[in-house]
């Protein structure tokens, strides 16, 4: 009886990530196009280079979600091991950003800034905000991981 709920559970979670597959795969197109069609046309001369990189650093958090679900559902490894380390990775990468892309001279600051005095601009408050929330999320991932496989050892 175990068994069976467990082979649901299994068909279930295939059928979300494929799902999820299918979007975010739709999504990394779309990004890959833009990227290409950006970089091609020399988009930044009329947008600016912060707005560009801001462009980029977006699209390529899409194409990083698509791979980290992909390799989840190609590999049959830990969920919560492959998505705490894919998740960690897009919040590093939206961090370095938020530090990054405020020093490039024609950005402009928005709405969330972080220690913003006269031009000059710590951090942009958009990507560090979300890029915090991701790093948080994998660290709780981990450690629910963690927690579990030894909850499973001591058994």
């Amino acid at each position: 009886m175990k068994e069976k709920s467990e082979q649901v559970l299994t068909r279930k979670m295939r059928r979300i990530l494929l799902i999820s597959l299918i979007f975010t795969g739709g999504c990394s197109v779309s990004s890959l196009v833009e990227i290409v069609q950006d970089t091609l046309q020399g988009v930044w001369s009329y947008i600016g280079w912060a707005q560009y990189l801001y462009t980029m650093v977006f699209c390529s958090v899409i194409i990083l979600f698509f791979f980290t679900i992909l390799l989840l559902y190609w590999t049959h490894r830990s969920f919560a091991d492959i998505f705490s380390k894919g998740i960690l990775l897009i919040g590093a990468i939206l961090t370095t950003a938020a530090f990054v892309i405020p020093r490039i001279p024609d950005y402009q600051p928005g709405v969330i800034t972080v220690c913003h005095y006269g031009n000059f601009v710590l951090a942009d408050g958009t990507f560090l905000l979300i890029g915090i929330i991701f790093i948080l999320l994998a660290s709780i991932l981990e450690v629910g991981y963690n927690l579990q496989n030894e909850a499973d050892a001591a058994l």
